[in-house]
């Protein structure tokens, strides 16, 4: 059976068919899918190979086990409705589906147990990465501790946004440098970028929220399993890619840092770094694509 990713000439499709390639997941098992006008383009897979993008809205799914739509939000919905009346999976990384009640978000590793549970629509729905990371972190404490509330704090690169957004960071640093009108490059955020930090991602409510500072709090509830008060500030630093965030938290048990160590490190897919060392920490750059 084959894996199809839709919108496979985006930046998030690349990235998901080279996650796919690192894995060795075989590549005639995957199909890469998009716009009738990107047909044709070859994407590399692997080290040695390429895929040529077909069309979507041509293609034959009879082969097809999974599709993950790396598509716009507004397009979501009804492909993957479609999908699931042929019986075929629909994988939504853009968030459209993710607070629906009878649609598991699922974070591998952290609630597997939703995917049987909500297995018979065939939509699955993954969350954003930032709910991904804090979640991930906040699953052994909640384990052994219990969890009250968590604040976040979150740095965001500009791959949060998109390939705009990475040229509008690479356009305006140039820019500074050959003493250019920053306005000449000013897409995608409301101020410049290049060299600061901007308290913005989205339009902000009139309540002063991000979007996805409200969307960080209601993923992260919803993969825990609900009880847990979550509280997130969000900022665009001027990185490509690599987000970071720091989270204060407060549990139901006592808790040392000795404790919340061991239990981090027992977990699946997180490093914990020594902080007392010399290079005892990470950052954007050096974790970005791990």
């Amino acid at each position: 059976m084959k894996i199809a990713v839709i919108g496979a000439d985006s930046l998030e499709g690349r990235e998901i068919l080279n996650v796919m390639a690192q894995h060795s997941f075989p590549k005639d098992d995957v199909v890469a899918l998009d716009k009738r006008e990107f047909v044709g383009r070859e994407i590399s897979y692997g080290e040695d190979h390429v895929i040529k993008v077909k069309a979507y809205n041509d293609f034959d799914f009879k082969d097809v086990f999974a599709a993950v739509l790396a598509v716009p939000a507004a397009e979501v919905k009804k492909i993957a409705s479609d999908l699931s009346a042929k019986g075929i999976y629909a994988v939504d990384i853009s968030g459209a589906c993710a607070l629906e009640p009878d649609v598991p978000l699922l974070a591998a590793g952290i609630n597997d147990e939703a995917l049987v549970k909500y297995a018979k629509k065939k939509i699955v729905a993954a969350p954003a990465f930032y709910s991904l990371m804090a979640a991930s972190v906040l699953k052994p404490i909640k384990d052994k501790f219990g969890l009250v509330r968590a604040s976040f704090v979150c740095m965001l690169g500009t791959a949060a946004l998109g390939k705009e957004a990475m040229d509008e960071l690479f356009h305006q640093t140039k820019g500074v440098y050959m003493n250019e009108d920053i306005t000449h490059h000013k897409v995608v955020y409301p101020k410049q970028i290049a060299f600061n930090v901007v308290p913005y991602l989205t339009d902000i409510d009139k309540f002063g929220f991000l979007p996805q500072e409200k969307n960080l709090a209601f993923e992260v509830e919803k993969i825990l399993g609900g009880q847990v008060k979550i509280n997130a500030d969000m900022v665009s630093v001027p990185t490509f890619f690599g987000s970071c965030a720091y989270v204060n938290i407060q549990t139901e048990k006592d808790i040392t840092v000795a404790a919340a160590v061991d239990a981090l490190q027992g977990a699946e897919n997180i490093t914990v770094f020594n902080s007392t060392n010399e290079e005892g920490y990470a950052t954007p750059a050096e974790m970005a694509g791990e």
